[in-house]
């Protein structure tokens, strides 16, 4: 267990495990299937069942450590780490390599303002999501 996460877990209010710390660290910048992160624990000759990273995966997301993305041209669900700031979040994701990229400043701050005036209605928080092809696969 990596000792950087030794408190991660229970911070989140689940039990600190090997395995939820494998599954952990195989999400990166992608957004991933519950069938990639098992095949990825595979190749690294982890001895995991199926249906314990699909479980995994899915407490994760009821605690707020990963959010599901639904890409409606492959119709699956996957899976990417959340940050602690993701209710204000901007992405660009790669519907053919899943690369998910956090776009640093927020391209609708002015527009939220102008909503919020306009309709009276408070904005607590926004998400943007732009889905497209990275530079690497359009090539």
């Amino acid at each position: 267990m990596h000792d950087c996460h030794k408190d991660f877990f229970h911070t989140k209010g689940l039990k600190n495990t090997p395995t939820r710390d494998w599954v952990y660290h195989t999400l990166t910048h992608k957004a991933l299937t519950a069938e990639d992160v098992y095949l990825a624990l595979l190749k690294q000759k982890k001895k995991i069942v199926f249906s314990t990273i699909y479980r995994i995966l899915e407490q994760f997301s009821e605690h707020g450590i990963t959010e599901r993305l639904f890409l409606d041209n492959e119709n699956k669900t996957r899976y990417q780490l959340k940050e602690e700031h993701d209710d204000h979040v901007h992405q660009l994701i790669c519907t053919q390599c899943h690369e998910v990229v956090n776009l640093s400043t927020c391209p609708v701050e002015g527009l939220t303002q102008d909503i919020q005036k306009a309709s009276n209605f408070k904005i607590v928080y926004h998400q943007l999501r732009f889905y497209g092809l990275c530079q690497k696969c359009r090539a």
